[in-house]
């Protein structure tokens, strides 16, 4: 049976709102909203589970945020709740509060320290600083968005300042977790350190500990049929946050593919198809039904039929 709980409330305080209606144009504040909530309670769940190398089956589409009531006239306040199964539908429990409640406060401790010119809280994970970018792209300067969570006293202002403080918080590049397939392309021995092309075309590079010479030595001998899945840790661009370096393996696990080599000197199909229809007598085709094509069910039911 679904649920909701309190989440947080996001109140608006936008110029020319204060009858009460807001523009369509804050709904991208809320999409950017709920990014932060789920990337930010998936950092927070790896820290506690370092030791898991993925997140539980359903954790993420598990995340159900939804505005509720109607906007207050006075302070264009947007109160959001969260849905939950009460059942044991989910393999973790939702009904008490967890990573998710946890992402909604530690949202609001990093713009409270923001705005007070302090650092960022050690707790916030490094990859969500660069998502704030995308929290108040529509404020101007006299805008604000007040979040007050469920379960915190005091609600912390949002502001375009703020917003260009946690952007300055935003290193060039960050650490996560890594979960990748990819071709091992180079390998050095010597230096130990190998490079793998990934399914977009990029081309990471790594290190490898002798522990893992000889699996990624061996994909790279066989690379035609080989790829490598690999989990550990990597570094991320902030502004892309796409991939630029595998910086530890925890696991490198060397798989079979069975997707064979492109070989560019091969005849195309229709010329193969052309071949073998000049191979075949001409008498043989006399006896094809040229509607065969559209009535081939009808054709193959006959054959079935004894004689």
């Amino acid at each position: 049976m679904a649920k909701t709980k309190p989440l947080t409330t996001l109140t608006f305080r936008v110029e020319g709102s204060d009858d009460g209606r807001l523009e369509l144009d804050i709904l991208p504040e809320l999409v950017a909203y709920k990014r932060l909530v789920v990337e930010t309670a998936k950092g927070l769940w790896r820290k506690a589970n370092p030791d898991r190398d993925r997140l539980p089956k359903g954790f993420e589409s598990g995340i159900r945020l939804q505005m509720t009531g109607p906007l207050k006239r006075e302070s264009t306040a947007v109160p959001i709740v969260r849905e939950y199964v009460e059942e044991e539908a989910l393999p973790f429990v939702l009904e008490v509060d967890d990573e998710v409640d946890d992402a909604a406060d530690l949202i609001e401790e990093s713009i409270v320290a923001a705005a007070a010119g302090s650092t960022m809280p050690r707790r916030i994970p490094r990859s969500v600083i660069p998502m704030f970018k995308n929290l108040g792209a529509s404020l101007g300067r006299g805008d604000s968005i007040s979040l007050k969570s469920a379960r915190r006293d005091e609600p912390a202002l949002f502001t375009a300042d703020v917003r260009e403080t946690l952007c300055r918080w935003t290193p060039p590049t960050y650490e996560d977790s890594i979960q990748i397939v990819g071709e091992v392309t180079e390998a050095d021995v010597v230096g130990r350190h190998f490079r793998v092309a990934l399914p977009n075309d990029t081309r990471v590079q790594g290190e490898f500990t002798p522990e893992h010479e000889r699996k990624v030595t061996s994909a790279l001998h066989k690379h035609d049929r080989v790829r490598v899945a690999i989990t550990g840790v990597g570094q991320y661009s902030s502004d892309e946050a796409s991939l630029l370096r595998i910086t530890r393996i925890d696991t490198l696990t060397p798989i079979e593919t069975t997707e064979e080599a492109y070989d560019s000197g091969a005849p195309p199909v229709w010329k193969t198809l052309a071949d073998l229809g000049r191979s075949v007598p001409a008498e043989a085709w006399e006896g094809i039904p040229t509607d065969l094509a559209e009535h081939f069910d009808r054709y193959a039911s006959d054959l079935d039929e004894p004689d």
